[in-house]
């Protein structure tokens, strides 16, 4: 899988998080459990969740990359792309996206 975005969200790669904190702020932590769980929330990023295998797995096979389109956006716009690509070749890309803000 291929997350594209603005430079410096780039660095939000962690694929193996630590701690929760480093967790929230990783990129293919957060795709791999919203793809297993539909939802990203405390319990994906809590401290019990950080050595699951499927989650690690999945996280190890997302690549954050730039995508000068949307760097040019940036910081205006904080957006970004996913594209899956299957074991078979087909590609299934996603609509562009802006973070989700919680008040």
């Amino acid at each position: 899988m291929r997350v594209g975005t603005f430079s410096a969200a780039t660095h939000l790669d962690r694929t193996q998080p630590t701690t929760t904190e480093q967790a929230q702020f990783s990129i293919p932590w957060a795709v791999a459990c919203a793809l297993l769980d539909g939802r990203v929330g405390p319990e994906q990023v809590a401290t019990s969740r950080l050595g699951d295998p499927a989650t690690l797995a999945l996280a190890s096979c997302v690549r954050v990359e730039v995508d000068s389109a949307l760097d040019t956006a940036f910081p205006a716009r904080a957006l970004a792309r996913a594209e899956v690509t299957t074991t078979d070749g087909r590609r299934a890309p996603s609509d562009l996206r802006a973070p989700g803000r919680t008040p």
